[in-house]
């Protein structure tokens, strides 16, 4: 459950971080200005945080597999656009809203969730591996974007994410449970299957 969720982490991240290395390349394809292409970037920044108190109540309400579901779809949708892009709407829809909500429906939250959840100890160890996704995926992809937007142009480094994403996304949804009771298995850390507790009311 940890290795699924740190993978879906690690491509949201990255969605995030990719685009902020492709501004100069982008605006010399496509003939705007740096500022014009960098707009964007505050927007996507600011929603990323902003939908975290919501996306926390969410998640609680409908569980991390629809949650990460619904993130997975906003964000690759947003990826498609980016990718695509020819007018400078299309940016601020793509890489502006769409990849600013998409990953920040679970990407600050699902390591709680997760941690509480399915472990009865080590849980400060889960949620510290599953944070360092975030870190990860900055410190992987966009190096490797900057080099393959050197070689190969800026839309073909946008696939990787894109990619990774539709992938994660997937395996995520096939093989994550909400918790450990809908499969008949303990917490770690306990010997007895617990029941599952009614959905949380108070959230949205």
């Amino acid at each position: 459950m940890v290795a699924l969720a740190f993978f879906s982490a690690l491509f949201a991240t990255a969605s995030v971080g990719v685009p902020s290395v492709l501004i100069v390349p982008m605006s010399k394809d496509l003939g705007w200005s740096i500022g014009e292409i960098a707009a964007p970037t505050g927007l996507r920044l600011a929603l990323f945080g902003l939908s975290a108190p919501f996306a926390g109540g969410l998640m609680l309400k409908y569980g991390p597999r629809r949650m990460v579901g619904l993130s997975g779809i906003v964000l690759i949708i947003g990826l498609i656009i980016s990718i695509f892009t020819t007018e400078k709407w299309h940016l601020w829809v793509g890489m502006g809203i769409l990849l600013g909500i998409g990953p920040g429906l679970t990407a600050m939250q699902l390591s709680s969730v997760i941690a509480l959840r399915w472990f009865n100890e080590r849980q400060g160890l889960v949620i510290g591996l599953m944070t360092g996704a975030t870190a990860t995926g900055t410190l992987i992809f966009m190096p490797l974007a900057a080099t393959i937007s050197d070689l190969y142009g800026w839309r073909a480094a946008m696939a990787i994410p894109t990619i990774g994403s539709v992938i994660s996304i997937i395996l995520f949804y096939l093989f994550a449970w909400d918790r450990p009771e809908n499969i008949n298995i303990p917490r770690l850390g306990e010997t007895e299957v617990g029941l599952a507790p009614e959905p949380y009311k108070e959230n949205f």
